[in-house]
């Protein structure tokens, strides 16, 4: 607990900080050991909820009542100024280490905004994948969702308190008795909702308040609770509990994993576990867990540990983002020690001078509040120069062509390609390639991969007259008709999109449809190494998904549409480079982006192999690989005779897809072809 708790302090809590802070650092810099480091958060949580609750608590006790101007004031001085600082150094930052062609800045400036509004959770559920995905890894702001979750809660509950203390006074309730039972009834709540959500909706239950709030709820109830328990009465069962509860975090510290179900009933267990340490060292201050924690070494980082917080994430992600998303442990761990450096300076210059001088507008109370306005626009004025410097960049003649190929997207991606949630397939028409007059001859199915052929399908369909091409993709949608990997709203939505789709392929297979190519991202269906970069290059690392039930589920899809009678083309996935292809030839320039034959083959290797099994299988089913069309015998190429061959890491862009053309063309026949 900070030294700011007044006349109530426990430097073991300080220490209980500094276990937190330093396993999300060692976490977000990629330390083995720590793959459930993130569960530094959840012991943030029940600190915060211990603290503020007990300080509220107290003031009603000395004052039988509760200045909500006062908390909000005593809250800004605290945490909004140093927030600020970081935000806008990112911003600043932002100029040097972020390209202007990519949506980085644009996202930076949107989530500065939001954080400057305690909104940056729900910003980033609604506009990331998730906070585990490898992605995120370049979102400087995204640490800040966690201080979005505590400030939402801190503008409910000092209000219901303020409710309780009503009732206590008109209805002769006790105060702390009914606070308590309040407490004890989010506890249940939420923790239920986030069992549910985190099975139901994954993004929400990680990052909205609802199901965040039963751990803030956890350290009200000690709060409350703590000051009825004799201290120091009970050693044995003190240090135990003390003993107990530190381990439940260091094992969710090393045994949880970003793969896990989380938050969830896992996080019981940190959650639980800070309480009983907290619970511990009230019972049996002296406690061998209590001196640990209390060590000079151990309250230093936990002072330190919300500078720190602010502070680490943005070093990192600013350095994965100029290194194309590589990641780099010796770096990391040298820019997350370097933060360390720049938290004690934030703490030395920012939080501590503003805190405890109270200077110019931060002397009075209400004067606070007003602060707080005028430093919630100086964000939004960062944010939106950040904006201006991007538009104005990528226009340059530096930027201009490579701009030009981020935004080479299929021409019916707009008003054919599909995404969650779903509810009826768009129009037929708009999305048939070729004489529209005539029933579809050929039909593409997939995901956002399958959209990158429509390009391709137009060029065969403007080349031979007689074949339409209708094409149907749907965002992260393998097509295929049963089970597949993904949240439970996502999977119902690609179950509804997949079985309209196989409806209208087989009604239209009487009216003249001879052909089906299907096409997804193959390599993270069946499971295939992911791609990744460091600083010595392309690496493969495993996935975790389930490729022998997402093998049977396009099977069935190859099974259903033969039994049919139609020909069906499986194309074969192309190489994913391990960056984005437009950014890294703006940062290295023409030729040092491209990637070895190599790596692409070991990365496709196990996915043909389980194509090659089901084409034989299947006697009317086809693959079709396209790499030679990309590739030569040594190196798939970035770019190739002025074509920038992707948009980003994974996607061809259009004028890319639709070179493959002669490559594609004979298989593209025979599926047209009459029986």
């Amino acid at each position: 607990m900070s030294r700011d708790a007044g006349p109530f302090y426990r430097s073991d809590i300080d220490g209980l900080r500094a276990i937190a802070i330093v396993s999300v650092v060692a976490y977000h810099a990629g330390v083995p050991g720590t793959g459930g480091g993130f569960v530094g958060v959840d012991v943030f949580f029940v600190i915060s909820g211990f603290l503020i609750t007990w300080l509220l608590a107290s003031e009603v006790r000395a004052s039988g009542g509760l200045s909500l101007t006062g908390f909000y004031a005593r809250r800004i001085r605290r945490l909004f100024p140093a927030l600020a600082v970081m935000v806008i150094a990112c911003c600043l930052l932002a100029v040097a280490m972020l390209l202007p062609i990519t949506d980085q800045p644009q996202d930076l400036a949107e989530s500065a905004v939001a954080t400057a509004l305690y909104l940056s959770n729900v910003h980033f559920w609604l506009n990331s994948p998730g906070y585990f995905d490898p992605s995120t890894d370049i979102l400087p702001l995204l640490h800040t969702w966690s201080l979005a979750v505590e400030e939402q809660y801190y503008l409910v509950w000092p209000p219901i308190i303020l409710g309780v203390i009503a009732l206590a006074r008109n209805r002769k309730w006790p105060f702390e008795t009914t606070l308590l039972a309040l407490a004890t009834v989010v506890l249940a709540a939420s923790l239920a909702w986030c069992i549910h959500r985190t099975h139901s909706d994954p993004g929400a239950a990680f990052f909205l308040l609802p199901s965040r709030a039963w751990e803030l709820a956890t350290g009200a109830i000690l709060a409350i609770g703590l000051p009825h328990i004799a201290q120091r009465s009970r050693p044995v069962i003190g240090t135990l509990c003390s003993a107990v509860g530190l381990a439940a975090i260091v094992a969710a510290v090393v045994l949880l994993h970003d793969d896990m179900a989380l938050p969830g009933y896992l996080t019981i267990a940190p959650v639980f576990g800070t309480g009983l340490v907290i619970l511990g060292g009230h019972l049996a201050g002296r406690n061998p867990v209590q001196a640990i924690l209390s060590t000079r070494p151990m309250v230093f980082i936990g002072l330190l540990s919300y500078s720190w917080y602010l502070w680490h994430w943005p070093l990192l992600a600013f350095a994965r983002a100029y290194g194309l998303d590589t990641r780099n442990l010796p770096r990391d761990l040298t820019l997350a020690m370097l933060s360390l450096l720049v938290a004690w300076l934030s703490y030395r210059w920012v939080e501590n001078p503003i805190r405890l001088g109270r200077p110019g507008p931060f002397q009075r109370d209400r004067s606070t509040l007003k602060a707080a306005l005028g430093i919630t626009l100086a964000i939004g004025i960062s944010a939106g120069l950040l904006t201006l410097w991007a538009r104005q960049a990528e226009r340059s003649p530096q930027f201009a062509e490579l701009a030009a190929a981020k935004i080479d997207v299929p021409p019916l991606r707009s008003r054919c390609h599909q995404h969650e949630p779903f509810e009826r397939l768009a129009p037929a028409a708009p999305c048939i390639a070729g004489a529209r007059d005539r029933p579809p001859r050929l039909f593409l199915w997939g995901d956002s991969h399958a959209d990158q052929f429509s390009p391709l399908m137009q060029a065969f369909a403007e080349s031979s007259p007689e074949t339409p091409v209708l094409s149907r993709s749907m965002s992260r949608c393998p097509p295929a008709v049963v089970h597949i990997w993904r949240d439970p709203r996502e999977e119902a939505a690609c179950h509804a999109f997949n079985a309209a789709v196989m409806a209208e392929v087989t009604s239209m297979r009487g009216a003249g449809l001879r052909g089906v190519v299907l096409s997804a991202r193959w390599l993270r269906l069946f499971g295939a190494p992911r791609l990744y970069t460091t600083d010595t290059g392309p690496r493969l690392h495993g996935s975790g998904l389930d490729a022998p039930g997402n093998l049977a589920a396009l099977e069935e899809t190859v099974r259903r549409l033969t039994t049919a009678g139609l020909a069906v083309i499986v194309i074969a996935p192309l190489p994913e480079m391990p960056y984005d292809v437009p950014g890294c030839i703006a940062r290295r320039g023409t030729g040092r982006c491209d990637l070895p034959r190599a790596a692409a083959e070991e990365q496709r290797r196990e996915v043909l192999s389980r194509l090659a099994a089901m084409q034989a299988r299947h006697p009317g089913m086809r693959v079709l690989d396209l790499i030679d069309a990309l590739c030569d015998a040594s190196t798939c190429y970035a770019e190739r005779g002025g074509t920038v061959a992707y948009l980003d890491d994974h996607h061809l862009t259009a004028t890319a897809s639709r070179s493959l053309l002669p490559a594609a063309r004979a298989a593209l026949l025979h599926a047209t072809a009459d029986p």
